[in-house]
């Protein structure tokens, strides 16, 4: 069976992304494939450890990603594509 690929995006891949990420592995780790990330990634906060824990859910192994999209404006050095 080919699993679907998951990314779930924020700014600091540090609480609320960790929390997506554990639940939808919780849940449904057998039909997906689960990651999380973040723009500015920080550490990834102890409470949402903690709370996962309460629910049963150990994300203590998690770490931060940074996620970095290409774009059409990264390509050109900022410039628009009429301009080059």
């Amino acid at each position: 069976m080919n699993k679907k690929r998951v990314l779930i995006l924020c700014t600091g891949n540090s609480c609320r992304s960790q929390m997506a990420e554990g639940f939808l592995r919780n849940m449904a780790g057998d039909k997906f494939e689960v990651f999380s990330a973040g723009v500015k990634p920080t550490q990834v906060n102890s409470l949402a450890i903690k709370v996962m824990a309460e629910a049963g859910i150990d994300i203590s192994k998690y770490f931060r990603r940074f996620y970095y999209m290409e774009t059409e404006i990264g390509r050109n050095s900022g410039k628009d594509k009429d301009e080059e």
